[in-house]
């Protein structure tokens, strides 16, 4: 009986989960586009470490890396560069996916 609740519990939380993981991956994407459209040349030019925004999927991967709150080196990399505008991009990128992850 127990093992039926749980099951039970898990499959109604479902439809909510996929709706916050859909919201967040939606978040992800239009960030993605953007910083690779803003960012993507700057390992090219010798301004960031590593390929950070070259490509979509490097950027998807660099801010979910950046969603996990590491984000302190790569941030002040471009900060650098771009200055206070690019902090206000990561910014509010990590306010956006905080506020979804952790509520």
């Amino acid at each position: 009986k127990s093992l039926k609740n749980l099951l039970n519990a898990i499959f109604d939380v479902g439809p909510s989960v996929t709706a916050t993981m859909a919201l967040l991956l939606l978040i992800m994407y239009i960030y993605a586009v953007l910083c690779t459209e803003l960012f993507g040349d700057m390992f090219e030019k010798g301004q960031l470490d590593d390929n950070y925004f070259g490509r979509l999927d490097n950027s998807l991967f660099t801010l979910l890396e950046l969603s996990t709150m590491e984000w302190a080196n790569i941030v002040r990399q471009v900060e650098e560069v771009h200055g206070w505008w690019a902090a206000a991009i990561f910014t509010s990128f990590l306010v956006l996916t905080g506020f979804i992850l952790y509520s």
